[in-house]
C-alpha cells in the first residue's frame, strides 16, 4: 500500500512538471555569484546549531507523542484499546492535515510568524492533555479534552517542520543552506530515535506521567523562539558593530541582517547561489 501511494506521488510529480517553477537567472544574479561556503565556516554560526537543536526536538516530540500516547491511554489511564487507537489516529491523521493546510497560509504569512503560532498552539494543547486526566472531570470530560488536545497538537506541530526547513537559506543565506539543511535532516533523524526512548523512560515515572510532553513543549518553545533582546545583542557582538553601523557594514557587503527563527540574526546575501555546472 506504501508503494503505491508513493508512486501515485511519484506519477503526480511527473504529470505537473510543466507546472513547477524553474530556476532563472539573470544578469544581476551572475555578476557576483554567492560561492560556496566551507562546512567550517556554516556550524561557525550559533544560529546553525540552534536550528539543529530545534529539529532534533521538534522530531522527537512529533514521534514521541504518536508513538506513546496509546499506550499512555490503555497501560496507565484505563481506556479501551480501541479508545486509545482512535486517539493515535486523531493525532496522526490531524497532523496529516495540518501539512496540507500548511499550503494555503504560507503565503499570507511569514515562516517565522508561522512558527511562533504553531508553537503556541502546540503548548495549549499538551495542556489540554495533561487536563484530561485532571482528579474529577469525569471520562466523558476527559475524552473530550483529550481529543481536543490531540487535534490541537497534531494540527500546531504541523507546519514547524516545513516552514523551518523552508526558512533556512533566507536565516542563514544560500551557500551556508545548503550545507545547513541535510545536518538539519540528520539530526531530525536522531531526535525521531532518540527522544521517544526518553519520554518512555520517563513515563515509567506516575509522577512525571502528566509533564513529559508540556516539558518537550517547553524546550521546543526555547530553541525556536529564543530572546530577542539577548539575540540582537550577540548579533551586534559578533559583528563588532553598532547598530546603525552594522545596517551600513552589512549594505556594503551586499546582505542584510535576518531574524531567524530560532531568535538569531544572521547576515544573508542578496545574490543568489551560482554553482558551476
Amino acid at each position: 500500500a506504501i508503494g503505491l501511494v508513493q508512486l501515485s506521488l511519484a506519477l503526480a510529480f511527473w504529470f505537473n512538471r510543466g507546472s513547477l517553477p524553474g530556476v532563472t537567472t539573470s544578469a544581476t544574479d551572475s555578476e557576483q555569484p554567492v560561492e560556496h561556503p566551507s562546512y567550517r565556516a556554516t556550524f561557525g554560526l550559533p544560529a546553525a546549531w540552534a536550528s539543529a537543536l530545534s529539529f532534533f526536538v521538534y522530531c522527537g516530540l512529533e514521534c514521541g507523542a504518536g508513538l506513546w500516547i496509546a499506550s499512555v491511554l490503555h497501560d496507565g489511564r484505563g481506556w479501551t484499546i480501541q479508545a486509545a487507537g482512535l486517539m493515535a489516529t486523531l493525532y496522526w491523521a490531524s497532523l496529516t492535515v495540518g501539512r496540507f493546510l500548511i499550503g494555503t497560509i504560507s503565503q499570507r504569512f511569514t515562516p517565522m510568524r508561522i512558527v511562533r503560532a504553531a508553537v503556541l498552539g502546540a503548548v495549549l494543547g499538551t495542556a489540554l492533555i495533561a487536563l484530561s486526566s485532571w482528579p474529577g472531570l469525569g471520562s466523558a470530560n476527559g475524552g473530550v479534552l483529550m481529543a481536543f488536545g490531540l487535534l490541537a497538537t497534531g494540527l500546531s506541530l504541523a507546519p514547524i517542520f516545513p516552514m523551518l526547513m523552508h526558512d533556512t537559506p533566507r536565516c542563514v543565506g544560500p551557500g551556508h543552506a545548503l550545507n545547513l539543511i541535510g545536518f538539519q535532516g540528520a539530526c531530525g533523524q536522531l531526535g525521531f530515535t532518540l527522544l521517544p526512548i526518553a519520554i518512555g523512560a520517563v513515563l515509567r515515572l506516575a509522577v512525571a506521567r502528566r509533564a513529559v510532553l508540556g516539558g518537550v513543549m517547553v524546550l521546543l518553545v526555547v530553541v525556536t523562539g529564543g530572546d530577542e533582546g539577548r539575540a540582537e545583542r550577540e548579533g551586534q557582538q559578533r559583528a563588532g558593530l553598532g547598530r546603525g553601523a552594522e545596517s551600513a557594514a552589512e549594505r556594503g557587503r551586499g546582505g542584510h541582517a535576518k531574524r531567524t527563527p530560532w531568535g538569531l540574526r544572521a547576515r544573508v546575501p542578496t545574490q543568489r547561489l551560482v554553482t558551476n555546472p
